[in-house]
């Protein structure tokens, strides 16, 4: 792979990039007692930093969460409350965080969990510092969807990824690590034209979008494909896309899908973009993803929540992967 491949993944927000560069970025993995980075609490913190392909140093350190572990979790992990007993607390050690990063880039599986305990301990500890960060999570989604189900497991499995522990946060990011590998050296076979999908999340400012009324958006499209994976399905969207979001919706209408502005338990898809921290919660997440994410637990909904570039792909007639949650906690 060469070491210029990474442009294709950053390239909606930087200018020039020298031709020979090497990415430099951060992997990172938090083991936490739960899902929710306003409520649970980080007890595994493990990261690697890279220089193109090259591990160049670690952080790992058990997090004393200040609760005790339930036995389900234990199981999971295989952490005990005694192997955090006498471990730092996040407040000892969120500064060592804040300069292990720095202002790399982030990669991370299903980032917007590990994105949200990072920005949760930041903003305990009055730490301010934009992340840009990657998801191989979506990228594995858009770039192997024959997969069954794209959990961190079943890739290292399919990939013949270096033996490791799973569910332990070091082990877990140096298997990552490798995937991002693998997927760059993927995305180096796509078309330029493919390639346009992918971009790292960074913090920007929001637009501003004006408030849209659904009956202004109606079917341009009369001879609808009825086979379509979007045809016939609800849809609803959520923070900033790269293109307006009257544009996403039209796009959605005219292969036949129903826009809606709030999530039900007959949602089909939810489209995430970019959250303005300052109004989502702690977890990073909207109120329509945290509706989403409940109504998926407790078995009453199966919303799909995809990024921008899983919304394009379907666009395009690829199948769509299995609503999942990367981070569940049950035993892989």
């Amino acid at each position: 792979m060469a070491d210029s491949s990474w442009q294709a993944v950053i390239h909606a927000y930087t200018q020039s990039i020298p031709k020979n560069a090497r990415l430099k970025y951060v992997v990172l993995d938090f083991e936490t007692t739960g899902l929710s980075s306003s409520k649970d609490k980080i007890i595994e913190v493990g990261m690697v930093k890279c220089v193109g392909k090259e591990e160049i140093d670690t952080f790992s350190t058990f997090v004393d969460p200040e609760t005790p572990l339930s036995p389900q979790i234990t199981q999971i992990t295989g952490i005990t409350d005694a192997q955090l007993q006498n471990a730092p607390k996040i407040e000892d050690i969120a500064q060592q965080m804040y300069d292990f990063i720095g202002d790399h880039l982030i990669v991370a599986h299903n980032a917007s969990f590990d994105i949200g305990f990072l920005r949760a301990a930041y903003r305990k500890n009055g730490i301010t510092a934009p992340q840009r960060f990657v998801d191989t999570l979506s990228l594995s989604k858009l770039l192997f969807p024959e997969m069954e189900n794209h959990k961190l497991c079943t890739l290292v499995d399919h990939f013949s990824i270096a033996a490791c522990q799973t569910h332990r946060a070091l082990d877990d990011a140096r298997c990552t690590h490798q995937l991002f590998e693998i997927c760059l050296s993927s995305m180096e076979k796509l078309p330029p034209s493919e390639r346009a999908i992918f971009s790292i999340e960074k913090a920007r400012p929001l637009k501003k979008e004006a408030n849209i009324k659904l009956s202004d958006i109606q079917p341009t499209n009369t001879d609808m494909d009825h086979t379509h994976p979007l045809y016939g399905k609800t849809i609803v969207f959520t923070g900033e896309l790269s293109m307006e979001r009257r544009t996403a919706m039209q796009m959605a209408a005219d292969v036949g899908a129903i826009l809606k502005n709030n999530i039900s338990r007959n949602t089909n898809y939810l489209v995430v973009g970019r959250q303005d921290p300052d109004l989502v919660g702690e977890d990073g997440m909207s109120t329509k993803q945290e509706t989403a994410l409940e109504l998926n637990r407790s078995g009453k909904g199966h919303v799909n929540v995809i990024q921008e570039a899983e919304f394009l792909a379907l666009l395009k007639k690829e199948p769509p992967a299995p609503a999942e949650e990367e981070k569940e906690l049950t035993l892989q």
